[in-house]
């Protein structure tokens, strides 16, 4: 069974909450209330080398030196290139996780560290459909 959890993004504090239905701010029902004052991400139900739980628009290293951006994308959680590489988004993701593999490892966020991007399309793929980032 698929284990929900998630992390958010307060646009109005600029800060993220590692847990945002556990008292902050008065809770879900203020967090609810104000859903445009909050990013929600989800969990991917892995974890990096560090053994960080990774989530969606997280910035992952894999260890090729690629900088890959975590997304949700078509029915599914996705990496896409941020460097250069021979792919823009990875599907199947699973490959990366693998026993024996060397597990990519967390070096930010989109909301905490933009510049990551490099000044590529700050626009990103989420279950909620193609957001576009600003500062």
């Amino acid at each position: 069974m698929r284990q929900h959890k998630y992390r958010a993004w307060d646009k109005i504090q600029k800060r993220m909450h590692p847990n945002p239905f556990n008292g902050v701010i008065g809770g879900m029902n203020d967090i609810f209330a104000n859903t445009g004052d909050w990013i929600f991400m989800d969990y991917i139900e892995e974890e990096d080398v560090n053994n960080t739980e990774i989530y969606e628009c997280d910035f992952l290293k894999d260890d090729y030196g690629r900088l890959l951006l975590v997304e949700w994308w078509q029915h599914g959680f996705t990496f896409r290139a941020i460097t250069e590489t021979n792919f823009f988004r990875a599907h199947n993701i699973n490959q990366w996780f693998e026993k024996g593999e060397e597990l990519p490892e967390i070096i930010g966020n989109l909301y905490e560290n933009p510049e990551l991007m490099g000044g590529k399309d700050r626009g990103v793929a989420t279950d909620k459909g193609y957001l576009t980032f600003q500062k």
